[in-house]
């Protein structure tokens, strides 16, 4: 049996062999097509000995046919999808924070990384992105969320998922971060919304497809919480499409992202809001 060190050739977003998964118990040789075990735990925690941290965390991710907008760029804090190169072709996987597992690095030690299944360093920081967001987020205020549920549903949701690989993120500034409870329809909270795009791979296609949604988000707000022009539960102040690099530091430190699995959460658990600070 190998011995685990310092050295280890295992890093964060490497996958395991079909072979080495089956071995360590982690799906069936079955499933082996459509299943990929990832490796998340971070470098620094891969590096350490056993003696101080005996485990590697590993999500079992399953094979899609292609990427979810509203689960790519780490804006669902419960999935994400990510491609691999998988022998040089692309390869859609979903992983689910909630069936992390682990196992020994004893036993992890007798194997070796995946070489077919890769990871560019862009999409290895979506990664690391999304694991960190299951931990840092801050909730809305219960009224304001309730409001946003019974009179928009999931319309934002459908809305963004058609360009949803196009936008990194979509931030909320409810009354300018203060959120004061409210009584009654006609006190309205305060809302802007920035759909936040990628400008990376065709910057003037994501613009004007953010845009157009952004456009049909400005409708339904108006069309649902605007009657014979009173706003009433939430006024929309504004709904803007904005490029990765045009938003400044500051404001990404105020703003609140909000995360596009939050409506769907309702048929597997309690509703509540799903968002990172």
């Amino acid at each position: 049996m190998a011995e685990w060190g310092r050295d280890t050739r295992w890093r964060q977003g490497h996958a395991l062999k079909s072979k080495s998964s089956v071995a360590l118990g982690l799906f069936p040789t079955e499933a082996s097509d459509s299943k990929l075990a990832i490796v998340i735990s971070h470098d620094c925690d891969l590096a350490q000995l056993p003696g101080s941290e005996s485990q590697v965390e590993i999500i079992v991710a399953q094979r899609v046919d292609a990427g979810d907008g509203n689960c790519t760029h780490a804006k669902n804090a419960r999935r994400l999808h990510l491609p691999y190169k998988m022998s040089g072709e692309t390869a859609w996987w979903e992983l689910s924070a909630p069936s992390k597992t682990t196992i020994s690095k004893e036993a992890l030690a007798d194997h070796t990384p995946n070489a077919d299944a890769l990871l560019d360093g862009k999409t290895k920081a979506i990664l690391r992105k999304w694991l960190g967001s299951r931990y840092n987020r801050g909730s809305f205020a219960d009224e304001f969320v309730e409001r946003l549920r019974k009179h928009i549903g999931d319309r934002i949701t459908k809305i963004v998922k058609p360009v949803g690989n196009h936008i990194i993120a979509v931030f909320f500034d409810v009354d300018e971060g203060e959120e004061k409870d409210r009584n009654g329809a006609d006190e309205t909270y305060g809302l802007y919304i920035y759909l936040l795009y990628n400008t990376q791979d065709d910057e003037a296609a994501a613009r004007k497809a953010v845009e157009k949604a952004a456009e049909e988000i400005t409708k339904l707000f108006s069309e649902r919480c605007c009657a014979g022009g009173e706003w009433q539960w939430i006024k929309l102040e504004g709904c803007e499409a904005i490029s990765d690099n045009a938003m400044t530091y500051v404001q990404s430190t105020y703003l609140r992202t909000w995360d596009m699995g939050y409506l769907s959460f309702r048929g597997d658990g309690p509703p509540g809001p799903m968002l990172q600070q």
